[in-house]
C-alpha cells in the first residue's frame, strides 16, 4: 500500500524552490522585503510552504540536522498562517 505522505525528497525539493524563489524576489536583501509590499506578497506564501514541508519531513530527516530550529520554524509557519495580517514587517522578523 502506498503512502499518501510526500517524501522527503519532494518536500525538500518544495523547500529548496522555496528557498531560490525568495532570494530571486528580495535579491537576498531583507530591505527589498521590508520596504514592498509586492515582494512581501510574493515572499510570505514562499515562507508557508518551506515551513510546511519541513513540518512533514520524516523524523529520520531531521535528526540528520540537529542543529535546524524545527519547533521553531513550525511556530513561525503557525504565526504566518495565522497572524500574519497582525505583524510589524521591521521588528517581527
Amino acid at each position: 500500500m502506498k503512502s499518501s505522505a510526500p517524501s522527503d525528497k519532494v518536500l525538500l525539493g518544495h523547500i529548496r524552490e522555496s528557498i531560490e524563489r525568495i532570494r530571486e524576489y528580495t535579491g537576498n536583501n531583507q530591505d527589498v522585503f521590508f520596504d514592498s509590499q509586492i515582494v512581501r506578497d510574493a515572499v510570505v506564501p514562499n515562507l508557508q510552504i518551506l515551513a510546511e514541508s519541513t513540518q512533514r519531513l520524516s523524523d529520520s530527516i531531521k535528526a540528520t540536522e540537529q542543529r535546524v530550529p524545527w519547533r521553531e520554524i513550525a511556530g513561525f509557519r503557525t504565526v504566518l498562517a495565522h497572524g500574519y495580517s497582525g505583524l510589524d514587517h521591521r521588528y517581527d522578523f
